[in-house]
C-alpha cells in the first residue's frame, strides 16, 4: 500500500507520540539533561537544529518549503521565530492536511502556512520560487538508494544559493546485509510503506551531481538515540488504548472492534519495536543531518 494510505490510517495513533504532532524523532542537545525526560523538548529541537541550518534571516520575507511536512508542527514552530516568512508544506497524506489546516488556522497563520497535496518529485509551484526547504524524516519515501525524484525537484524549485536541509534515516552503504538482517529490513520498510533507505554516500553523490555543494553531512544517531528510547511509551499507549477499544467493545457494540483495525494500524505498533531495534545496528544504519546549497 501507498505512504498515503499509511499516514491517512495511523494518523490517530501519532497523537501518541506528540502532542504538538511532530511527526519525527527528536534532538538531545547537551548539557539539557532535563529534556532526557520531555520528548517534546527534544521534537522542538530537532525543528530549531533544521532551521538553524536553512540560515534564514528572520527579519526579511522568505518562502520556506517543508517536504513531508505531516500536520504542519515544524512549519507553524519556524512561523513563531521567522514572522516574515511564507510556508509551503507538501504532504500526500488528506487526511493530515486537513487536520493541518484546522491547526494553522487555529493559530492565525492561515496566510501565512499554505498546504499543497503532492507528490514531493511533482510539486505544484514554480522553477526557482524558493528560498529554503527542508525535508525531515519523508525523503525517505522516495524510490531507491539515492532519492533521485526528490533531489531533481528540490534543484528545480530553490534559487541559486538556497539551502536544502535534510534529517532523517540512512544506510551507511548500499552492500547486501546478512540475509537475516535483510529479512528484518525488508519487514520494516514494508510496515512503513517505504521503497528502500537512502544510502548516505550515493544520496550526497547525486546532491552534488544536480547541482548542490554539500555543506554538511553530520551523523546525529546518539543525538536522536534519547528521544528514539520514547518509542516504547507510543506503542504501550497504543496497546493500552487497543485494550480498552477491545473491553468497551464487548459492553457497548456502538464501539469498534479491533478486528476493524486496517493491517496498517495493526502493524504501527510492530513498525515501532522492529525501528528501535534495527537502529541498534550502526555499522549499518545511522541518523544524518545533509546540507547542500543550491549552486
Amino acid at each position: 500500500m501507498s505512504a498515503s494510505d499509511f499516514y491517512d490510517q495511523v494518523n490517530e495513533d501519532y497523537l501518541h507520540w506528540s502532542s504538538e504532532l511532530n511527526i519525527h524523532f527528536g534532538y538531545f542537545r547537551w548539557p539539557k539533561i532535563s529534556h532526557l525526560f520531555f520528548l517534546e523538548k527534544m521534537l522542538a529541537e530537532m525543528n530549531a537544529q533544521v532551521q538553524q541550518r536553512l540560515q534564514l534571516d528572520p527579519t526579511r520575507p522568505a518562502t520556506v518549503l517543508d517536504v513531508g511536512c505531516g500536520i504542519g508542527a515544524t512549519c507553524r514552530q519556524m512561523a513563531g521565530t521567522m514572522p516574515l516568512a511564507k510556508f509551503f508544506g507538501v504532504n500526500i497524506s488528506q487526511k493530515q492536511i486537513e487536520v493541518g489546516r484546522q491547526l494553522v488556522g487555529d493559530n492565525g497563520l492561515g496566510e501565512r502556512i499554505q498546504f499543497l497535496q503532492n507528490d514531493f518529485t511533482k510539486i505544484d509551484l514554480s522553477d526557482h520560487s524558493i528560498d529554503a526547504a527542508f525535508a525531515i524524516e519523508s525523503t525517505c519515501y522516495d524510490k531507491g538508494f539515492e532519492k533521485i525524484g526528490f533531489i531533481k525537484e528540490m534543484g528545480r524549485l530553490l534559487k541559486p544559493g538556497s539551502t536544502l536541509v535534510v534529517a532523517d534515516g540512512f544506510r551507511k552503504h548500499a552492500k547486501p546485509f546478512p540475509k537475516w538482517l535483510e529479512k528484518m529490513h525488508r519487514r520494516n520498510l514494508d510496515y512503513w510503506s517505504m521503497d528502500e533507505l537512502a544510502d548516505i554516500q550515493l544520496f550526497s553523490q547525486k546532491m552534488e551531481a544536480v547541482g548542490f555543494e554539500i555543506i554538511e553531512v553530520k551523523e546525529i544517531s546518539w543525538q536522536v538515540a534519547p528521544s528514539a528510547l520514547h518509542l516504547p511509551v507510543t506503542a504501550f499507549k497504543i496497546y493500552w488504548k487497543r485494550f480498552f477499544r477491545r473491553f468497551f467493545h464487548k459492553a457497548r457494540n456502538s464501539i469498534p472492534s479491533l478486528a476493524d483495525l486496517s493491517e496498517h494500524q495493526k502493524n504501527y505498533p510492530k513498525a515501532i519495536w522492529l525501528t528501535l531495534f534495527l537502529g541498534l545496528f550502526r555499522k549499518h544504519f545511522g541518523y544524518y543531518l545533509v546540507v547542500g546549497k543550491k549552486l
